[in-house]
């Protein structure tokens, strides 16, 4: 019985290293937040920074991982077993212009939003995300 208790707090810290936003944690941003105020509010850093150009505007954008839900995965095995989860990690790009945050979601919800400006930028984004994930 100890073993086991061993192993899941082993386990458990394991699988904890590495923090994540989650989705309600986003949920508190609002349009014109300086960067200053998002970070403060997230209380994370983001695991990149880049900037996009797009009509001659050049945006900042801030990429943070977050954990948008869990799904049950399985059971452990034994007589004491306990529940397995794997996190669903989505990235949420956060778009200032001038120092204030103008848009922020996935790469879909940018895609997909009917804010004119966004749909443009969107199409710059989703490019610069991908050369810089297939930089070694």
């Amino acid at each position: 019985m100890a073993i086991k208790i061993v192993v899941f707090i082993v386990l458990c810290t394991l699988f904890s290293c590495k923090s994540y936003l989650i989705i309600n944690t986003i949920n508190k941003l609002h349009k014109g937040m300086t960067k200053e105020a998002v970070l403060k509010v997230l209380e994370d850093k983001p695991v990149k920074e880049f900037t996009i150009t797009v009509n001659g505007q050049t945006y900042d954008v801030y990429d943070f991982e977050v954990k948008t839900y869990s799904n049950l995965v399985g059971m452990s095995g034994g007589t004491n077993s306990f529940p397995l989860y794997q996190d669903n990690i989505d990235d949420y790009y956060l778009l200032y212009f001038n120092g204030k945050l103008r848009y922020w979601g996935t790469l879909v919800e940018y895609s997909e939003t009917e804010d004119y400006e966004i749909s443009v930028i969107s199409k710059e984004l989703y490019n610069k995300v991908n050369l810089l994930n297939n930089v070694k």
